[in-house]
């Protein structure tokens, strides 16, 4: 399909949820969820109060139909602020393949700039041969074991913010290595790891031919074009609690949270998977947009908690005192078990924990916008201002997890 001649595939959808159970029901449809907020209560069955939701999705034409067909009301969510043409360059986000500044780019010349304290390895490659890139940030003088920790971004495609927040936490830390007292100790006592773009295919695939993309570009069916029924969902690739059930995640390929034929059946999963095994993580952060969420496990199953609870918490917060305050609407970022958002299995954070008990978060930047957040270079570093201490307290904290 020529996108100029057929338009894009995927648009962004608000669906009118009339009790919690319909939630439930549009996860276990394939529907690709985006985020779920409270509705008005409605008076139900014997007048009993009933919780309404407004449910944010990405959908195609084939979703549309399955939510006819199950007698979904929806509409369609226009983006806020100038959205950009496929192809048109943008003053703050970057694909991975521009040449002068993509993220690649960027990536090669911040270790060229910073070599005593970068770091550029390769831990794998991509379906199409991109590679995935992790930046070691430490004082490379200072030898000997250093507590380690891990930021990874942009397993979902569309995620621009989320790539945006990595990048710009190394440039923070490389800037102000050797002048700002905080950052130098923490780079003279730890290894900072940051892998900026986890999907680098299907990241590069939203500024060439579809910004709603979220999987990565796997060929399902092998027809040498990629459709509505190609991809992967790379968060719901990890062998934990893999294919568990169709709520948290989806066996049809058309869906947005198809889960592969396996677990781990993804180079890009093999990648991450053999690069954290090879490493000592203290903690790990992965981040996403959006929604103001601060998730931990476990999310595939509705509201359990885990042993390290204490700890998630104390990093977290509660909704009382988050860990992160969102200045654009003035409002915290609810903190919670994975799960409280929606069920998923297979995703990277109850595996990083599950199977190597490595305490970990989702971080879902920003609410108020989806996933076009405006091109605005003061917006989106008002988001990473929010969210640094967060960043920094994980790092802090890896010298003594407990």
């Amino acid at each position: 399909c020529i996108r100029d001649s057929c338009g894009p595939m995927l648009k962004m959808v608000a669906i009118e949820a009339k009790a919690p159970g319909q939630v439930k029901k549009l996860a276990r449809m394939g529907i690709d969820i985006s985020e779920v907020v409270k509705g008005p209560l409605v008076e139900g069955p014997r007048g009993v109060p009933l919780q309404t939701y407004r449910v944010e999705a990405v959908v195609s034409a084939r979703d549309e139909k399955k939510l006819s067909r199950e007698g979904f009301s929806w509409s369609d969510v226009p983006g806020k602020g100038p959205v950009k043409k496929i192809g048109e360059e943008y003053d703050v986000y970057k694909s991975f393949d521009a040449p002068r500044n993509g993220i690649r780019a960027q990536l090669n010349k911040i270790k060229a700039t910073y070599p005593k304290i970068c770091q550029l390895k390769t831990i794998g490659h991509s379906i199409q041969d991109r590679p995935l890139l992790a930046m070691r940030l430490t004082n490379e003088k200072i030898k000997g074991q250093k507590p380690q920790v891990l930021f990874l971004a942009t397993h979902h495609a569309r995620e621009w913010v989320a790539t945006e927040m990595a990048m710009r936490l190394i440039d923070y830390l490389t800037a102000n290595f050797g002048s700002d007292g905080r950052v130098t100790d923490l780079l003279n006592t730890t290894e900072v790891w940051v892998v900026p773009v986890g999907n680098p295919d299907g990241y590069q695939y939203t500024f060439t031919n579809e910004r709603l993309w979220r999987k990565n570009l796997r060929d399902n069916d092998g027809d040498g074009e990629i459709t509505i029924e190609d991809g992967v969902d790379l968060n719901r690739n990890f062998a934990s609690h893999w294919g568990l059930d169709e709520e948290g995640s989806s066996s049809n390929p058309s869906d947005g949270t198809y889960r592969g034929i396996a677990p781990d059946s993804e180079p890009e999963t093999q990648a991450v998977v053999k690069f954290i095994e090879s490493k000592d993580f203290k903690f790990i952060i992965s981040y996403h947009t959006y929604g103001n969420w601060i998730l931990y496990p476990w999310g595939w199953q509705w509201k359990t908690t885990s042993l390290d609870d204490p700890i998630f918490l104390a990093q977290a917060g509660t909704d009382d005192n988050p860990a992160i305050w969102d200045s654009l609407v003035d409002q915290g970022y609810d903190p919670g078990v994975g799960a409280d958002l929606y069920i998923t299995n297979g995703d990277f954070t109850d595996w990083t924990y599950g199977s190597l008990g490595i305490p970990s978060h989702t971080v879902e930047f920003t609410t108020g916008y989806d996933f076009r957040f405006p091109d605005d270079e003061t917006m989106v570093q008002t988001v990473f201002e929010d969210s640094l201490e967060f960043a920094l307290s994980v790092i802090k904290s890896a010298a003594d997890p407990a």
